[in-house]
């Protein structure tokens, strides 16, 4: 098998390979056949249906089933196509080198001009792989006519004034939710998803608890029924399946994979293109694939990648985080971003951080349905604390009253 060969092979038995191989393109194939199959590949790929044998003998009638066939069989392994498309690459830049150059070493034995035809040719396989970019100067007018205009929007999160001082969700935000132990974090977040799934998609990866545990809660939530009330009175079970009903409406994923990867969790968004990401929670992350060695570092590699995630799928990563042990012990018990555990990487690479705190977790006599959730850091708007109101037998976070506050709607 040739290395070309075996990217091709890859994308028929792996999405995620399909993924990685959309950055060669086909003049990086050197044979006919070779080239043909990974263009109706990447076809199939971006007009979102599978890749595999199946669908490619559909798309291309007369392809060589055998040799289709056999580029499976013989590919040693998936896992290694990014090292295969790597020499696939290099292949093409030293073909590319190397008849490029015989013409520059022909022009200089001639006398010719040869010094601006070698950087021509340098500069061309030094762009090889690359993504094409445009001149700034082509953005100016588009800028210039959304000058002046109000500013649309992002994704609302169903709670007003968390939405008037966010301006809602915007796609390509990182946006961290912090707490300590038993804040109510996630339940915070899947009243955000819940809210966001009525108009658009969500996926929630959730590496804590069980896909069936987060469902029991968000149907309790929406029926505003007690565990304890459930089968003992007619008005409780129709509020059960009158919220059964809310849910399965909603468009929402739930992935309960233990120990999920930002490679995992990228290749499942690239396949369903939600609007919002939510992880539950960061320090359950799989992060032995970020490189670093130590648990700082490999911290702060997985949430740089998470920002990336968000700005290549163009979505909102919603992201729960713990604090450390630092504010139990503190006596105003208020959260600051010192206390997020393991790197000061979450706080410079999110776009938003919050904090969730109760003050009732702490005081017995304090109001226990009292909350706070506190926009410590906004990187392109307002801080500030907002109060909010638990009620925990039924999971849910909503508003306090406000006076002048309306939400707004989906952009």
């Amino acid at each position: 098998m040739t290395a070309e060969e075996s990217v091709l092979g890859s994308m028929l038995i792996s999405q995620r390979a399909v993924e990685l191989a959309c950055d060669l393109d086909s003049a990086d194939f050197t044979t006919p056949q070779n080239k043909a199959l990974f263009e109706n590949m990447i076809a199939l790929y971006a007009s979102g249906s599978s890749v595999d044998t199946v669908t490619v003998i559909s798309a291309m009638p007369g392809v060589d089933v055998p040799w289709l066939t056999g580029l499976t069989m013989g590919t040693p392994s998936a896992a290694n196509v990014e090292h295969y498309i790597r020499i696939v690459r290099q292949a093409r830049q030293r073909r590319e080198f190397t008849g490029g150059m015989s013409g520059v070493i022909q022009a200089a034995a001639d006398g010719g001009e040869f010094i601006a035809a070698a950087e021509d040719v340098l500069s061309g396989i030094i762009a090889i792989g690359s993504k094409d970019i445009l001149p700034a100067g082509e953005y100016v007018d588009a800028v210039i006519e959304q000058l002046g205009k109000p500013r649309k929007v992002g994704i609302p999160t169903g709670f007003v004034m968390v939405d008037l001082k966010l301006k809602g969700l915007r796609p390509g935000q990182l946006v961290v939710i912090a707490g300590t132990t038993g804040m109510g974090k996630t339940s915070f977040a899947m009243n955000v998803a819940m809210n966001v799934a009525k108009k658009k998609r969500v996926a929630v990866f959730s590496l804590e608890m069980t896909r069936e545990e987060l469902i029991g809660r968000a149907i309790v939530s929406l029926a505003n029924v007690n565990e304890s009330e459930m089968g003992q009175a007619r008005e409780a079970a129709e509020a059960i399946r009158a919220a059964g009903k809310a849910f399965k409406a909603l468009d929402m994923y739930i992935d309960d994979k233990g120990g999920a990867t930002v490679e995992y969790i990228k290749a499942q968004c690239h396949r369903i293109k939600p609007a919002l990401i939510v992880i539950d929670y960061l320090g359950l992350m799989d992060m032995r694939q970020r490189k670093g060695g130590t648990r700082e570092n490999e911290v702060s590699a997985t949430t740089r990648a998470l920002k990336v995630l968000a700005k290549e799928c163009k979505c909102v990563v919603l992201l729960l985080a713990q604090l450390n042990r630092g504010v139990d012990n503190r006596a105003d018990k208020k959260p600051v971003l010192s206390d997020l555990r393991e790197s000061g990487s979450i706080e410079q690479d999110a776009d938003i951080v919050m904090f969730l705190h109760r003050p009732g977790k702490y005081d017995e006599k304090a109001d226990q349905k009292a909350a706070v959730l506190d926009i410590a850091k906004h990187r392109n708007g307002q801080a500030g604390a907002i109060e909010l109101s638990w009620d925990g037998p039924h999971f849910k976070y909503s508003d306090k009253e406000e006076k002048g506050a309306t939400p707004f709607d989906v952009d």
